[in-house]
């Protein structure tokens, strides 16, 4: 859906090995996966990260219904 319908390149869509995010701006590892990075660059580093995509399944009711809805 990134690149079909919002023309992402995907070159800049990390989803292997995922993204790893800090669960609290206190921590100081990023252990938390994300299952999808966005980055504005092809170095993927975090200076670069644009969009963080947590995806649920479909039985799940948390979170939100349709990407980038």
């Amino acid at each position: 859906m990134l690149i079909d319908d919002y023309d992402y390149p995907k070159e800049l869509i990390q989803t292997r090995p995922q993204w790893r995010v800090k669960a609290r701006p206190s921590d100081t590892k990023k252990e938390y996966p994300a299952d999808i990075g966005l980055f504005s660059g092809e170095d993927h580093i975090e200076d670069n990260i644009e969009i963080i995509i947590e995806c649920k399944r479909k039985n799940t009711k948390d979170g939100s219904h349709h990407l980038l809805a």
